[in-house]
């Protein structure tokens, strides 16, 4: 069978059934048109082979394709991944600065010159603070006499939030403390 001239050819019309046979092609060359010859060569090449210029996925391909798709993935998974860590520390942010301002609120009715330290909850929030003279406490400059009716002094005031998620902010602040120490004048 494997001689000179002697080939094995698998025939399309019997695909599943692998028929083959046993045929001399130097007896069909000169019976045989373009059409046919190509048939035969192509018919030669096997039943896992197609036409020329057609083929499959190579093994190496096949990693290559799945390597590319590995790195896309992995690309993909840290910017999605780096925004998701990105968008936590905005929403605690958010909350620190909304804490913070709702305390700061709060704070500007406080005088603590008569209150420095205190605690209060309000609407979830635990506000504490305690505060201490930065300045001696001085009277005031009057608008009109020069004389003022209140002495003043300038305070460090030390504020702790918590929120009601538990999450704690500390920060500090500069108040003005007063205490009306003279009455006003009634009269020219």
């Amino acid at each position: 069978m494997a001689g000179f001239g002697i080939r094995r050819y698998w025939y399309p019309r019997c695909a599943g059934l692998k028929c083959f046979d046993v045929m001399d092609s130097r007896h069909l060359r000169g019976r045989m048109t373009g059409g046919s010859r190509r048939l035969l060569r192509n018919m030669h090449q096997g039943p896992n082979q197609g036409p020329p210029g057609a083929r499959g996925f190579t093994l190496l391909e096949a990693i290559v394709a799945m390597v590319l798709v590995m790195l896309v993935g992995i690309a993909l998974y840290s910017w999605i991944s780096t925004d998701i860590i990105s968008l936590g520390r905005v929403r605690n942010i958010g909350m620190k600065v909304v804490s913070e301002n709702s305390a700061l609120a709060y704070l500007r009715t406080v005088n603590p010159m008569l209150k420095p330290q205190g605690s209060i909850q309000i609407s979830g929030l635990r506000i504490r603070w305690n505060a201490r003279i930065l300045y001696p406490v001085r009277p005031g400059a009057g608008y009109f006499r020069g004389i003022s009716l209140y002495r003043i002094g300038l305070y460090r005031v030390r504020v702790e939030v918590k929120n009601p998620r538990g999450k704690e902010y500390t920060f500090g602040v500069r108040l003005v403390g007063y205490k009306q120490v003279l009455q006003p004048l009634t009269g020219p």
